[in-house]
């Protein structure tokens, strides 16, 4: 039963991972630079960890499901997630950062099609989640007046559901590996180096197109992305065996609903305190009911 503690454990590296993201955005850090370095620190880590832990040759014939569904799922969390940043500029920050969390809902669904346990509780779970969230979009937008910190005007609420349609799919990719039924899987630390060494190309391509001058902006992003890059090496150091011990339990499609449910609450709750992004009594007993949504999940 220890292997569930992993779950409450990915919620809140992703939800440090979100604030670093988010303080860096405030600051004005280029997207661009600040993945490019958090990604490359990351890499660094993850291959030292690979080769400790004995790496698999990534291009045996064994290995190419793996390796291709990483790659693929690399390329779209890459840029899900410099879209989610990029809309978490100054207010409605929290639901910025909402909307895409609302990504579990495919690799929920996918996972249930590819075998897991489907339960009554589990779905009325996903349907409260759902709505609460759905709940704070439309009451977020609507209330802009009263409480216009935490307000999002539509272009950033249709931005923010890009990314989530985007984060979703990558979702799926990185899931594959876990509930291969043909081929081999790529061990978690080769799978997370492939993932940053993806990430870290993609945003090394993106910087020759980057306004400003490089060295600048680098020297700018050093200190979060490289914060960054330990949230993301926690991250995925507990996200692939989550999604391999949960894979075995017919369970691997809780995985993204608890740690993205998590991440919503907590984040919430930061932006509230230290953006001083105010909730009003309604988004409050939405949240709870996200909460509410967790526990139905996990039973």
């Amino acid at each position: 039963m220890l292997d569930y503690l992993l779950l409450p454990l990915l919620g809140m590296a992703w939800t440090f991972v979100a604030i670093t993201a988010a303080n860096a955005r405030q600051k004005n850090v280029s997207v661009i630079h600040f993945y490019l370095i958090g990604s490359a620190g990351a890499l660094l880590i993850f291959t030292v960890m690979s080769l400790l832990s004995g790496m698999e040759n990534i291009f045996a014939p064994q290995y190419r499901v793996s390796a291709l569904a990483y790659f693929s799922g690399a390329l779209l969390n890459a840029s899900g997630q410099g879209i989610i940043m990029y809309n978490l500029k100054k207010g409605g920050r929290a639901l910025a950062l909402l909307i895409p969390q609302l990504a579990f809902i495919l690799p929920y669904i996918w996972c249930l099609f590819n075998g897991d346990t489907f339960t009554k509780a589990g779905a009325s779970g996903l349907l409260t989640i759902t709505a609460a969230v759905t709940y704070l979009s439309l009451k977020k937008s609507a209330s802009s007046a009263e409480n216009p910190g935490s307000s999002l005007d539509p272009k950033r609420i249709l931005v923010a559901f890009c990314a989530m349609l985007i984060v979703g799919t990558s979702q799926i990719l990185i899931a594959i590996p876990a509930v291969l039924k043909k081929g081999t899987p790529l061990s978690a630390m080769t799978g997370s180096m492939i993932i940053q060494l993806t990430t870290m190309l993609f945003y090394a391509a993106l910087s020759t197109f980057a306004p400003g001058k490089f060295i600048d902006s680098m020297k700018k992003a050093a200190k979060s992305g490289i914060t960054w890059s330990l949230g993301a090496v926690a991250s995925y150091c507990l996200l692939l065996p989550a999604l391999k011990c949960m894979g075995a339990r017919k369970q691997s499609a809780i995985v993204y609903p608890i740690g993205c449910s998590m991440v919503i609450v907590l984040f919430a709750l930061y932006a509230s305190v230290c953006y001083r992004e105010k909730l009003s009594r309604g988004q409050i007993a939405a949240f709870i009911a996200i909460v509410v949504g967790i526990f139905l999940i996990r039973m």
